[in-house]
């Protein structure tokens, strides 16, 4: 079984962190409420 590099290591921290930034972002995002994440408050332009 071949071994990660830490370039390899690099690579999967920096998702994680990404991934849990875009997590937290979108969290304070939908703690205005369901209906304003999920539909915009329901004032869709379209």
């Amino acid at each position: 079984m071949p071994r990660l590099s830490a370039l390899d290591w690099s690579i999967v921290g920096a998702y994680l962190v990404l991934a849990l930034g875009l997590g937290a972002y979108d969290m304070r995002r939908a703690t205005s409420g369901l209906d304003e994440y999920f539909v915009s408050g329901r004032n869709a332009s379209w």
